[in-house]
């Protein structure tokens, strides 16, 4: 049965008139029984001389008769016997029946809003948010007091007229509401919460969310029909960039043959690394055939064996486990899924580390002095001739770019500005088209992997325009360029990955490079997508791999332990004109949105910045929620040179976690 609602006096609303509703009477009960409650008359404390004894409202809260304390009986439109009469009704709420057919049952507040509805499918709705049209036409706007009852109102006249401390004696659900606004026609508009969110009509938060999830999937469903198939008999996947892409402090060794060879992977000579670290050419170590591939550490220019790695000291730049490695284990199994893991003909896929540490892209562009881009040229020249010796076809489909360290903190004279960023890397990747890819006769692209630079070489001056440039990169070539995570997400050594960390994120990025080439689909990261603004209240959606949101804990080397770490604000931060702004809160919404709360109001342009380096060292904490199981798992044992800060017990045996974290960020916020 429909209820009818308790409204104390609230002096001054309505001009000289209190209307007071009561629980319903069996008066006119037999002329309403849709809508009138069986319950008794329950006395008013107080009621206007003349005003009305009873009021009955409808399911939705609605008046629809009322009998006046002279015996008066009337409707909305008409009123019968002496007394008060229909008029005095028609300064109260709305004065209709709703047109909301779904609703089975609702129970209005003291103020006509809607507080909760049961619809007819069973379902139920709350929150004091009305879902049709009042004729409260005489309120501009409102505030709602902490318990969510009405406690001023400005009329259109201009009056203002405050209930008696905005007290009631009712209480609706919502009690997280801080203060909210009304609209004109009486319906809340924007509400405040008491964490400081907000929600109502202001920011679309299902639009957005709804835009974000329906992008991601169409930018995971391009097609990549320009890139180089894997179906030569000698498949390459070639690793260039800076240190992380050579393993430095990558040792112990942990990838033997047995990952690598039941499924066709292949090395030239006995490392995937060449010999010279500062070489502008690739020489092999040892003989230059083909071996299966598996994880080196060499140091002066000789590969060590267990004993001579387990003996490097802590903080030893020894090259070692690449992620390359483990990229192109992730993305071989992957084909070989795709191909009922039945391939004939033999075909292999060689990995080869060409990097060098420590240097900018300018430096390891085409043509620069020395001539690191060489050890490209080198390597597939070797290769080639190789091949051709063995009457072999080859073809390069994978090129893992792991390069922006020296570019994106300042002082190593490379280009931190994020046009100028954007312009080497596109002229990086024409150069190895037109000068590594055509030794062998080829045109079609390799499939092009990167990750970002993140944790100790995050730098926030320059607006991120490292970081941006990386997301520009993958937005200008979104169906040959792929992007995994930034590389802070893995464990460490303080900087330069632990071998494990070279792993994990090698199996990031070959399954972008697996997507790419065995289901002919780009693979598209956690990206920011839209930002906006309305008073303090920041909202971003993302483009999800795999939703919902969620906050992750980050492994950090502090120097003797890895400590698993969730920051205040997860890593967010707001800039405005008048500088760093102080957060109330950031929280998570529906599956793709974050919303950040202002401690204080936003003063001009406002932007968003994810995983900066002033507070949280190139980190943060915003995840997707994958579930897929890799085949690498996370390795410790004692006595081999690994860090006892590596024996984590969450990880050790397990398949490294899955979840992609979104790349780091600095954007404008529009308001709305």
């Amino acid at each position: 049965m429909p209820k009818i609602i308790d409204l104390p006096e609230l002096t001054g609303l309505h001009g000289d008139e209190t209307v007071v509703i009561e629980k319903g009477a069996q008066t006119g009960r037999a002329s309403f029984n849709d809508y009138l409650d069986a319950s008794p008359a329950v006395p008013s404390k107080r009621r206007p001389a003349g005003g009305p004894r009873h009021v009955f409202a409808d399911k939705f809260g609605f008046f629809r008769a009322y009998v006046d304390a002279a015996g008066g009986f009337g409707s909305p439109g008409a009123a019968f016997g002496p007394g008060f009469g229909g008029a005095g009704i028609a300064g109260g709420f709305a004065l209709r029946a709703s047109r909301r057919t779904d609703f089975a049952q609702g129970a209005a507040d003291r103020f006509g809003f809607l507080a909760e509805v049961r619809r007819i499918d069973g379902a139920r709705q709350s929150g004091g948010i009305s879902a049709r049209t009042s004729r409260r036409a005489d309120f501009v706007k409102a505030s709602v007091d902490r318990a969510g009852f009405l406690a001023d109102v400005v009329r259109a006249s201009g009056e203002r007229a405050t209930a008696p401390g905005g007290v009631s004696s009712r209480r609706i659900a919502r009690r997280d509401f801080l203060n909210a606004w009304v609209d004109r026609i009486g319906f809340l508009r924007d509400i405040k919460l008491k964490d400081g969110g907000t929600a109502g009509g202001t920011i679309p938060y299902a639009a957005m969310n709804a835009r974000a999830l329906g992008t991601a999937a169409l930018r995971r469903n391009i097609d990549t029909l320009e890139l180089a198939q894997p179906t030569a008999d000698w498949n390459i996947v070639l690793s260039y960039g800076q240190s992380i892409s050579t393993g430095w402090e990558g040792w112990p060794a942990l990838t033997t043959t047995a990952a690598t060879s039941p499924i066709g992977l292949y090395m030239l000579g006995d490392s995937d690394h060449p010999q010279g670290e500062d070489a502008t050419s690739w020489v092999p170590f040892g003989t230059a055939q083909l071996n299966p591939l598996k994880a080196t550490v060499w140091k002066a220019g000789a590969l060590l064996n267990a004993a001579a790695q387990a003996a490097l000291a802590p903080g030893d730049t020894a090259l070692g486990e690449t992620p390359g490695i483990a990229a192109t284990i992730v993305a071989r199994q992957m084909w070989l899924q795709q191909m009922s893991g039945i391939e004939g003909g033999g075909r292999r896929w060689i990995h080869a580390a060409c990097g060098v540490g420590g240097r900018t892209i300018e430096q390891l562009s085409y043509g620069a002095a020395p001539h690191y881009f060489n050890r490209l040229i080198d390597y597939v020249t070797r290769i080639k001739a190789l091949a051709d010796a063995q009457g072999k076809t080859v073809r390069i489909v994978g090129f893992l770019f792991l390069q922006g360290e020296y570019n994106a903190v300042p002082g190593f004279g490379g280009a931190t500005d994020r046009a100028a960023n954007l312009a080497k890397r596109q002229q990086l990747r024409a150069d190895v088209q037109q000068y590594v890819c055509s030794i062998i006769g080829q045109t079609a692209r390799p499939a092009w992997i990167e990750y970002q630079v993140a944790g100790s070489y995050v730098s926030d001056a320059h607006g991120f325009g490292v970081q941006m440039a990386e997301l520009d990169f993958l937005e200008q070539n979104r169906t040959s360029v792929f992007g995994s995570q930034p590389h802070f997400a893995v464990t460490d050594k303080g900087g330069h990955l632990d071998p494990n960390g070279y792993r994990w994120l090698g199996c990031m990025m070959g399954r972008a490079l697996g997507t790419a080439l065995t289901r002919g689909k780009a693979y598209w990261p956690l990206t920011p997508f839209e930002a906006v603004r309305h008073g303090r209240e920041v909202v971003i959606s993302h483009l999800v791999p795999a939703p919902p949101l969620q906050w992750k804990g980050v492994w950090r080397w502090t120097g003797a332990a890895q400590d698993k770490v969730v920051f205040a604000n997860k890593g967010f931060a707001l800039l405005d004109a008048a500088g760093a702004v102080p957060i109330a809160s950031v929280r998570l919404l529906q599956d793709s949105l974050v919303q950040i709360v202002a401690a204080r109001s936003l003063v001009g342009a406002v932007q968003a910045r994810l995983g900066g380096a002033a507070t949280y060292d190139g980190n943060h904490n915003l995840f997707d929620s994958d579930p897929a199981v890799m085949p690498l798992n996370y390795e410790y044992a004692a006595g081999t040179g690994q860090y006892p800060s590596a024996d984590i017990a969450e990880l050790v045996g397990k398949p490294y976690p899955a979840q992609s974290a979104s790349y780091l960020y600095q954007i404008p916020v529009t308001p709305i």
